[in-house]
């Protein structure tokens, strides 16, 4: 459903984030986003915006 390797980039960013929350968030709770999120994925409607900002400033 999805061209090239965009299938396992969708994997690795959904994996990395499970991993940051693990321990941080029930294990029913992030089962569950993680079933919703393969299900979405399988299905084709799994979708990834990434926005970089870059800052400027001085900490005080």
């Amino acid at each position: 459903m999805y061209p090239g390797d965009e299938s396992y980039f969708l994997d690795v960013i959904v994996d990395t984030v499970a991993d940051a929350v693990r321990g941080r968030v029930a294990p029913d709770v992030l089962d569950a986003w993680l079933d919703v999120r393969r299900r979405q994925r399988d299905e084709g409607r799994l979708g990834f915006f990434a926005r970089n900002l870059d800052l400027y400033g001085r900490v005080r």
